[in-house]
């Protein structure tokens, strides 16, 4: 599926402009983040989709990764489906045996669920990522 781009008002301060690149905040003059649904992918089974979120707050900013999770049937809603965020692009996101994978690589993860809409969520990364380094 190619990436779509959509204009998306943000929110916060300039001094935190990453919160508001990881909260999903909206509504705010100061920050207009660019939000670009990439890597999606359908379960095996049908059931559910996933994708990658790429929210870009400009500048200042390093690019944020939203992991969005949502049934087959219905379309992504960042603020309902998002279950990771990361600062930098994941490595991968795949199916395996019913179970959604994020290789996150050397992305900062800020937000990791297990399990959501009835699916288990499996995150492996960089040592040095994972230590926050």
């Amino acid at each position: 599926m190619p990436a779509r781009r959509v204009r998306v008002p943000g929110c916060g301060l300039l001094a935190a402009a990453m919160l508001a690149t990881v909260s999903g905040c909206r509504d705010s003059p100061l920050v207009d983040c660019d939000r670009t649904v990439q890597a999606e992918v359908a379960s095996p089974d049908a059931v559910h989709k996933a994708a990658m979120l790429e929210v870009a707050c400009g500048a200042t900013t390093r690019d944020a990764y939203w992991v969005l999770l949502t049934p087959a049937d219905r379309g992504f809603s960042p603020e309902r489906d998002r279950v990771a965020v990361f600062e930098g692009r994941p490595d991968a996101l795949e199916w395996r045996d019913g179970v959604l994978h994020v290789d996150y690589g050397s992305a900062k993860p800020f937000l990791m669920n297990v399990h959501a809409d009835g699916v288990r969520i499996v995150y492996s990364g960089t040592a040095a990522a994972a230590s926050g380094r």
